[in-house]
Order: structure tokens, then sequence, then C-alpha cells
């Protein structure tokens, strides 16, 4: 491929391309300019650019980081140790790739994937996992698909390219290649048999591709519309703004019009009345002052322009925008901002962040899902075992301990305790109807159900036998390096064991049913007494030395 073929590539994805451009001067908070009919700046005007687009894709971008993210392995031939190593190594392989990223400025794979997700509604990484010495690289470089080209076939991408603008001296670093300005466009393509670099108009790195495949990931947001058409690219994969891009723009047309007029009621217009009509010489200026008396004819002299019309008007249409503004973004009561109290459930009836929200969270999942496909079949492929996570729990992984057929999910849980509340009480409410384990999985959705089903019985256990919570009691007073009150523990379990033994048995306490507690109070905004429940690639490739079964 030569680069005029990425640059045709790229025309065609003008029209997305420009929507994405868009989008940016809203989260960026572009200065707003009042404009005349014929696009020039409108003199004599206040502009005001409101913080309401920013606002909006911060909190939504805050409200999806906030989630917790959990890597679920299932696979019926497999073992839960199995499937838990699996899980492990995937949380330590993106571990690795943020200690990287961190190196070039990027403050972690997931933050960028979020706000990718949220302002551009696609998703692309380059994923180059591989060996350098007997050491493996976890290179996993996001994309801000905005610069980000690629062919698709039928069984996936056929060529990807992204747009990098370089300094001076990175590209002397890099490429040992002097340029005549300060900056530079690079273009790296990777096509299934080699990756080429190109420095301007020129290609100035060519390698073979390891891999025999495009080793990126790319995936777009399930919002839109998939109508067939020639504009249709520009309408898949909406961001955040879907509904409110062109609303923002004529906030603060109607803002900046507010404002003028205030500002003009310092020192208003006027029109001057006089027995020569529009033959009258034009004033030089008002002799309006404070304190000043003018004599002038009846009926003549100095007037105001009438302007109530005109504030009225403005006003109206600013509350209408406004309302309109909520139901395409976040009600008042998400974006924190209500000027008055609301209980709970009302809250939660009237949040809309579930329809922002989880097309993300699905957008997510499905990139995920396809990159730690990517990041263990590329571990596999050099078949060395590696040592990956945080210092000091570091862990080895053998290309063995992937094998095996399973499936990959993530799952994302909310944060939020009003959330938790909320489903607290639907759960409370669904009494018998529904098990126990179908409230943890799908009401509450807790993301170690099992987990809390064992803390349940082991607490449980504890209330039907009393030298169980002595034992275990005990333990833990030694692991808290109490000596003396664990021995004092101790000796009474042995005391229990001996009447035990003796044929005195204590009574068994009776074991009742959890108590219903009904939330509805705390969800009105009430009060209870009871607790709720509760890169780019300079290391060169090598071909596998050595595979390790």
């Amino acid at each position: 491929m030569e680069k005029k073929d990425i640059e045709e590539k790229e025309s065609e994805f003008s029209a997305l391309y420009s929507r994405m451009d868009t989008d940016k001067d809203l989260c960026y908070g572009k200065a707003f300019k009042l404009l005349t009919v014929d696009g020039q700046e409108m003199p004599r005007v206040r502009n005001v650019t409101l913080p309401d687009g920013k606002m909006f894709a911060r909190k939504t971008i805050s409200v999806i980081t906030g989630a917790n993210q959990q890597a679920v392995i299932e696979g019926e031939q497999l073992k839960d140790k199995e499937t838990t190593l699996i899980e492990e190594f995937l949380k330590d392989a993106y571990i690795e790739a943020d200690n990287r990223l961190a190196k070039r400025g990027i403050t972690g794979l997931f933050p960028f994937l979020v706000e990718q997700a949220c302002a551009r509604g696609h998703l692309a990484a380059r994923c180059l996992v591989r060996k350098v010495g007997k050491e493996i690289v976890m290179d996993i470089l996001p994309i801000d698909s905005r610069y980000f080209v690629y062919e698709l076939g039928v069984d996936g991408l056929k060529w990807a390219a992204y747009k990098t603008t370089r300094s001076k001296a990175r590209i002397k670093e890099e490429y040992k290649v002097d340029v005549p300005g300060d900056k530079e466009v690079v273009w790296d393509l990777w096509e299934k048999d080699k990756n080429t670099a190109f420095l301007g108009d020129t290609s100035t790195k060519t390698q073979p591709n390891p891999y025999k495949y495009v080793p990126f990931v790319w995936q777009m947001c399930p919002a839109g519309y998939m109508f067939g058409g020639t504009d249709n690219l520009s309408h898949e994969g909406e961001s955040i703004f879907e509904l409110s891009r062109d609303i923002f723009p004529e906030m603060n047309t109607l803002a900046t019009v507010l404002q003028t007029l205030n500002v003009k009621a310092i020192k208003p217009d006027y029109q001057y009345e006089s027995s020569e009509g529009v033959t009258a010489k034009k004033p030089g200026k008002a002799p309006y002052g404070e304190g000043t008396v003018v004599p002038v004819e009846k009926d003549m002299g100095y007037k105001a322009f009438p302007l109530a019309d005109i504030h009225a008007a403005t006003k109206l249409f600013y509350a209408m925008w406004e309302a309109r503004l909520q139901r395409a973004t976040m009600a008042a009561t998400d974006l924190g901002n209500l000027t008055f109290p609301l209980s709970g459930q009302a809250i939660r009836d009237l949040s809309q962040k579930d329809d922002l929200v989880l097309p993300r969270l699905q957008l997510l999942a499905m990139f995920y899902q396809q990159l730690s496909r990517m990041i263990i079949r590329q571990y596999q492929q050099w078949g060395l075992k590696a040592e990956l996570g945080e210092e000091g729990h570091r862990r080895v992984y053998f290309p063995k301990d992937l094998n095996g057929e399973y499936t990959i999910k993530y799952k994302y849980f909310s944060s939020s305790p009003m959330e938790k509340l909320a489903n607290y009480s639907v759960a409370n409410a669904a009494g018998n109807i529904l098990s126990e384990d179908t409230k943890r999985r799908d009401i509450l959705k807790l993301e170690d159900p099992d987990g809390e089903a064992t803390k349940v019985r082991a607490e449980m256990a504890e209330k039907l036998d009393p030298a169980i919570a002595l034992y275990r009691l005990s333990g833990s007073l030694i692991d808290a390096d109490k000596p003396l009150e664990a021995r004092l523990v101790a000796d009474r379990l042995v005391a229990l064991l001996k009447q035990r033994q003796m044929g005195i048995e204590a009574p068994t306490p009776e074991v009742k049913e959890p108590e219903k507690k009904d939330l509805t109070p705390l969800l009105k905004g009430g009060s209870s007494k009871s607790e709720t429940p509760g890169s780019e690639l300079t290391e060169p490739l090598k071909e596998p030395e050595e595979k390790i079964e």
C-alpha cells in the first residue's frame, strides 16, 4: 500500500471526523462567537460560552469511570481454579500495560477508553505482546479513533493505520531523519504481512509483521442508526452528544443575546425625535447622564429603543431549550444542581443515566473481550513464561495456563450508594419469590455473589455452633498479635468441648431467617434505625526461540 491509499480512505471518513471535531469542541468548551447569516463574526455583542457541554461530558465520563470492572471466564471443561488463573492473568496483563502507558504520559487504558466511548463513540487499540530478550512486553496502545483509518474485510481488518504528529527531536531519535519543520505527520500502517511507517510523503521504515494479522482491535458504540446510504458512517457509533449536539450552540446564542441586552441596559441605544423627522441631523451622542436634565419640545427628544419584547421572547425561548437539554443529556438530579430536595426513589425515577451509560458499558465489554482474546493469543504465540502484575505481587504465568475452550465476559458494577440502596429495597421486597442467589446476581449485582453466599453460610455456622465462633475468634486474635486474649478464648473453647465429651451439651441456638427490613423510608429521604445490608514500535520483533509446554 501507498500513502495515497490511506489518504483516500481518510477522505471517506471525513463526515465522521467532522462530527468528532464538533463533539471535541463541546468537551473543551470552545469559545462561542455569534455569527451573521453569511458566517461573519457579529460586532457589538457580548459572546457567552456556557459550560453545559463540558460539564455534561465530564459527568458522564466520571460516572462510567467509577464503575467496577470484572472479567469473568466460563468454560464447561475448566475447573474454578483454572478459570480464576485466567482471570488473574488478564488482570495482571492490564496492570503491566498500564505501567507501560504511564511512561508515555497516558493515565491508563480504561480511563482513555471511557473518554473515547463517550466523546468519540468508537474505540481502537494496537496490541503488540512481544518478546524482548527473555521477557514479554505488554505493549497495548489505545488510539484516538479520530486519527484511525482502516479497511474491513469479511474476516475482520484487512489493514489499519493511525496518524500522529511528532516533534522533530522525537523523529530524529526514532527514525534517524531530520525534518525541515518543528513537527511532522507520521502514519503507522499495519498490513497482514508487514508494518510500514510513512514520514511525510516518504516511507521511512518497513519490517515484517510476525503476527500475520492486523494487530488492532476496533469497535463502535451500539448507539445511533445503522441505515444504509452514503451518509450512514457519521450516524453510526454515536457519542453522548447525539441528542444534544445542536442544542448547546442555541443555548450559547440565547445567553449571548441576553447578556448583550443586559450590557446595553447600562448604556442603551436611543432614537432622536424632532420636527425635521428623518432628515434631522444626527446628534453626536445622547446628553443623558446621572442627574442630567435636558429640555425638549413636546413629544420630541431622546427615547430608548423598545427592548421589552426581545427580553421576554429570549427568556421564553431559553426556558424551552433548557427543558429539551435536560431530556437530551442528564436531568438536574444527575448533574447535581437541583435547587430543592427529593427523596431517593424520586431521584431514581428521574435519573436517565442508563440511556447514556449502558451503550458505553456494552461497548467497553465487547472491546475488552476482543482485546483480551488477542492478548492471550499473542502471549501463547511466543511460548515464554513471564512474571506479571504489581510489584510485590507478581505471578508467573505459563502459556499452557491459558489453554482450553472458554468464554471471556466483562461485567460492570455501579459504585453509587443511592443505586445500591434502591437495589437493596427491590431485593427485600422480592421476599421468597426469588432465590437468594438470583437476588445477589440479578438484583444486587454483586461482584462476587458466590463469595458472599459463602460468607453468609460461615456466619450462620457461627450462630449454630458457639465452638465454631470461639475457634475463629481465637485465630483472629492470634493474627492480630494478641496472644493473651487468644489464649483466654481458646481456654473457653477447650472447656466447651470437654463439656460435650462429658455429655453436657449446650443448647443449640435457634437460627431464624434474617428479618426483612423495610428500606422504603430511606429511599424516600427519611431515616431508619436499622442498618442497610448489605507506543510506537521501537523494539525489534523476533520470532519465537523456545516454547514451554
